[in-house]
């Protein structure tokens, strides 16, 4: 079978770049050899597409690799830049604060539990990092529950519980079986949305009985 990347060697642009990205990656590592607290996500990242770069030497075969090997992957990925953003202005114009605190002041000990699994669903929706998400919604969950007299290790889990349970929709869990099969995200959509229906029904009656 007559392989759609191009031969090795066809251009030497990726070599340059490639030698060109880890020579910069080296070069902060000598300028800053009494500590490394500068190596972060973007270095680790800017460092290893330079080693691709040197893997392949041609750009033109670099790039045709990266595109076959998300092509199954391509509708999720294109929505991290929208949920950056996203996240931006939920966490910085207050909205998500308002809503959360909206829904802590009509609640009961019973209803708050349910709530907060809820709203754990949807926010995940618009922020689909369990980090990112606990760091806006956890200081309310823990406040509402404390003054709610609420068992926090249980909230801890009510929250996860929700954040998890939507993750039947955002469908990162099946990015490598998607990149090996070929098969694009929306198609699996169609079978997901039967689990995270009846997931989240199990999960909220659950949650009501059971977390306090």
């Amino acid at each position: 079978m007559k392989s759609n990347i191009p031969m090795i060697g066809e251009d030497k642009l990726g070599l340059i770049l490639g030698l060109l990205i880890i020579g910069l990656s080296i070069s902060d590592i000598v300028m800053n050899k009494d500590s490394f607290s500068f190596i972060d996500l973007n270095y680790v990242n800017f460092t290893l597409m330079g080693l691709g770069m040197l893997a392949f030497k041609s750009l033109a075969a670099y790039i045709k690799a990266i595109t076959i090997a998300i092509s199954g992957a391509v509708e999720i990925l294109l929505q991290f830049p929208f949920y950056a953003g996203i996240l931006g202005m939920m966490k910085y114009s207050g909205l998500l604060v308002m809503i959360s605190e909206k829904i802590v002041s009509f609640s009961t000990v019973n209803t708050f539990p349910v709530f907060t699994f809820l709203s754990a669903a949807l926010v995940n929706f618009f922020v689909p990092s369990g980090g990112g998400q606990w760091a806006i919604q956890g200081p309310i969950i823990m406040d509402a529950a404390m003054i709610l007299g609420l068992n926090p290790a249980k909230m801890v889990m009510v929250f996860a519980y929700g954040d998890q349970v939507s993750n039947m929709l955002q469908s990162f869990w099946a990015l490598p079986l998607l990149a090996i099969t070929g098969v694009s995200a929306k198609k699996i959509l169609k079978f997901t949305i039967y689990f995270f229906c009846l997931a989240m029904l199990v999960f909220a009656i659950g949650i009501y009985f059971f977390s306090i």
